[in-house]
């Protein structure tokens, strides 16, 4: 199955969505899906983004969006010289929180990068609303799977957070180019 050949949408997270099937192999990520999603939304904590199979309903995937902010200084010095940001300038960004795939629908076959666009261009719309001068991420250090992944899309690290996890960004300038005219 990939996103070519099977009929798919996505929408924000309803009642309506079959959360107890989901499994990526992640279990916090499972955990959030099924039981904290919802309340997750409704307190505006983020927004949960669904991609759902049209025919079956089956979930596909999820990721999540949030408002956060940075210190320019954390960003890469190409940026910040730019745009002229000082140091200690707090720039807003968009983090894309969670991003899950259903083990149901086989790695490697597009739904990653498809989630992404589709991530990508709301992050966009949503930065013409409210300032966003990019994309943020974290993932578990050691996951060289979401590393290459990420990199492969232009992401950026920027280094070892005191959590553990490694912190990724891409300017909202890059995705503007992505999408075009979008």
């Amino acid at each position: 199955m990939t996103p070519e050949t099977t009929p798919h949408d996505f929408r924000p997270l309803d009642n309506n969505h079959p959360r107890t099937a989901f499994s990526c192999g992640d279990t916090a990520l499972d955990i959030y899906f099924r039981t904290l999603a919802g309340q997750s939304g409704r307190r505006r904590m983020s927004v949960v983004h669904v991609m759902s199979n049209t025919v079956t309903q089956d979930v596909i995937a999820y990721y999540t969006l949030t408002n956060a902010s940075i210190d320019a200084g954390l960003l890469p010095d190409v940026l910040v010289k730019k745009n002229r940001y000082r140091p200690h300038d707090t720039l807003g960004v968009t983090l894309l929180g969670r991003f899950a795939i259903d083990l149901r629908y086989s790695r490697g076959k597009g739904w990653g990068v498809h989630m992404y666009m589709d991530a990508s261009y709301n992050a966009l719309l949503a930065s013409r609303i409210v300032a966003s001068c990019g994309i943020l991420l974290d993932t578990e250090t050691g996951n060289a799977r979401a590393r290459e992944f990420w990199a492969g899309r232009e992401f950026v690290s920027l280094g070892i957070r005191n959590d553990g996890k490694e912190r990724f960004f891409i300017s909202m300038d890059y995705i503007q180019k992505l999408h075009g005219n979008a």
